[in-house]
This record gives structure tokens, C-alpha cells and sequence, in this order.
């Protein structure tokens, strides 16, 4: 049979979410796999939209941008410092786990044109896939999922093909600024709009924390983001065009770990 989408002809969504959950998967709950699965579609259709953004650029070059513009200990800040961190000692480069992306921008703007409405960090991952880190300190009131719907939203305007092609003229441009700071090992990276692209949460372990079932002894935690650690462990396992992660670092380096759930 022919195939849509990864859909048979005839198939809905629904069944392929029900077959998704047919498979053995232990003792997990259901719910992420049905979240993912739609989340990976609309992923898909979303990216196949001709909506175009109409600003002057979409990788804003903010290279030179001077951090202290933004309060101290601020999203803002704590990203922007992040950003010139990584490219004065480490080419440019932020590594989670054993994954490096080579940061490309901040505050990339998306289809909306609103000033609060900007990816905080874009980077590229070694295959060219792109990467929007979302990047939350302790006191955001975000779920580590409802940021990562966040982030998808901005991966997929970035994706949508008028604005890919858009931001690969641009990066180019960037990229051949006298003395640009890249790793060697990114030295043939370009964006590739067929690689695997990626969302990343970035924040402290005490904002995870808020989100995760409480302890004896603990007072009662937030219920909002109840059940996310669930969703991050299937993320880890699952594979095809889109991935997300969650990771944990204090912003004060050049590297984060994945979220450990021991």
C-alpha cells in the first residue's frame, strides 16, 4: 500500500497512535506515546505550510549583542551569556551528553513578529539538523512539556520551507564573516532541511524538580507538569525526523547533561 505521511492509504491517525500502543512497552502509560506521535505529525504538516515570516532576517546576527543588556540573572541574560560563553571557549559549541551542537544564534524570531515570541538559542546539530533550545531557569512557571511545545512551534516555523531556505542564505552569509568562530568539526556543516531536527529544554535540576512527584517529607509539589519524566524517557528512545530532549545545566559552563531520571 501507498503511504502518507507514514500513514497507509485508508489509515487515520488514530490507528496508527492504537497500533503505537499495541506495542510492547512494559509497564509505561499510554499517553506519551499518543502525545508524541500526534505531536510528530503535526511536526510534519506544520513544516509543509507556505507561511512565510516577512521580518528583514531570520538569523538574526546578535554575535556582537553585549549580554548586560538584559537584567542580570534573567532568561534573557542567562541565554545571551550562555551564547558568548560558548563561543569565547569552546568554538562555539555547546555539549549535552555526548551530543555537540554548534550554536548558530539567539532570539531567532518566528511566524508571529512579537518581541516575547523568539527562540532562545538556535544551533545545528553535526548532521545539519537545526536545534531550538528552550532555556528556563529555576523560577519559570513553564512544565518541562508545555516548554517543549514551546520550542516546537519555533522549530517548526524555522522548518517551514519559504523560512529554511530563508535562514540557509543567511547562515551563509554569518557563516562567512571574517574570523567566524566554528569547530572543525563542523567545518562541511550547512542546515539540511531533510536531517533530523531537534528540540532541547535547557534549565537547573531545581527547575526540573518543581515538576517531579514529591518525597516524604517534601511539601506538595506543583501538579502541572505531572507525568512529563514519563514523556522524556520515550523521547529518548524514539527515532525519524523529530527529537526531543531535556536537559539540566546551572548556565554557568559550556555543557549540560541529559536529565537524569534516578
Amino acid at each position: 500500500m501507498s503511504t502518507i505521511d507514514g500513514l497507509e492509504q485508508g489509515e487515520t491517525i488514530f490507528r496508527q497512535v492504537l497500533n503505537g500502543l499495541r506495542e510492547p512497552r512494559g509497564d509505561a502509560p499510554d499517553w506519551p506515546e499518543i502525545l508524541f506521535t500526534l505531536i510528530d505529525r503535526e511536526f510534519r504538516t506544520g513544516r509543509r505550510e507556505r507561511v512565510e515570516y516577512l521580518g528583514a532576517r531570520v538569523l538574526v546576527d546578535r554575535d556582537e549583542k553585549d549580554p548586560s543588556e538584559a537584567e542580570a540573572g534573567s532568561e534573557k541574560s542567562v541565554t545571551r551569556l550562555l551564547y558568548q560563553r560558548c563561543r569565547a571557549s569552546a568554538s562555539a559549541t555547546l555539549t549535552v551528553g555526548e551530543d555537540v551542537y554548534w550554536l548558530i544564534g539567539y532570539e531567532i524570531p518566528c511566524f508571529a513578529k512579537k518581541s516575547k515570541q523568539c527562540a532562545d538559542l538556535l544551533g545545528l546539530s553535526r548532521s545539519g539538523g537545526l536545534v531550538v533550545f528552550e532555556c528556563k531557569i529555576e523560577k519559570n512557571s513553564y512544565a518541562p512539556i508545555t516548554s517543549a511545545i514551546e520550542g516546537l512551534d519555533y522549530l517548526t516555523c524555522l522548518t517551514a520551507q519559504p523560512n529554511f531556505d530563508r535562514l540557509c542564505k543567511e547562515f551563509e552569509e554569518w557563516r562567512a564573516k571574517p574570523e567566524q568562530i566554528a569547530s572543525p568539526e563542523f567545518a562541511r556543516v550547512v542546515p539540511r532541511s531533510d536531517a533530523r531536527h531537534e528540540v532541547v529544554v535547557l534549565g537547573p535540576k531545581t527547575y526540573y524538580d518543581k515538576f517531579l512527584p514529591s518525597v516524604p517529607g517534601e511539601s506538595r509539589r506543583t501538579l502541572r507538569g505531572s507525568g512529563w519524566e514519563h514523556f522524556a524517557r520515550l523521547c529518548q528512545t524514539r527515532s525519524g525526523e523529530l527529537r526531543i530532549g531535556f536537559a539540566e545545566t546551572d548556565f554557568g559552563g559550556t555543557s549540560a547533561g541529559w536529565f537524569d531520571f534516578a
